[in-house]
């Protein structure tokens, strides 16, 4: 599943679905995100995480993942349409709030 359009299989169109169906061999965190257009749809949040778990797992209380995202938005709170998102793809982004310098889980 992880290619390329048009070369691994065809574009999901807007409205469309496609189910993915695969053996994993190793437990673990992985993500998933878009590889058609991805500068443009990865900056737009087309992404996420996903858990395989051992079929004997380890006893511990819990898991947490955790994906920050930064995008930078309009005067309305929408996603701002003069980002380049190309840019994304070179340079990383510029957004409203500036990058968290730590982070404390408990």
């Amino acid at each position: 599943m992880d290619g390329v359009n048009v070369l691994t299989q065809d574009v999901v169109i807007p409205g469309d679905s496609y189910r993915y169906q695969f053996g994993v061999p190793d437990a673990g965190t992985y993500w998933y995100h878009s590889h058609y257009l991805s500068y443009d749809q990865v900056s737009r949040g087309l992404f996420g995480a996903f858990i395989v778990e051992e079929q004997n797992a380890p006893a511990v209380d819990h898991d947490i993942v955790v994906q920050f995202f930064d995008v930078l938005l309009d005067q309305s709170g929408q996603y701002d349409e003069a980002f380049n998102p190309a840019h994304f793809a070179t340079e990383g982004r510029i957004a409203d709030l500036p990058p968290a310098k730590s982070l404390t889980l408990m």
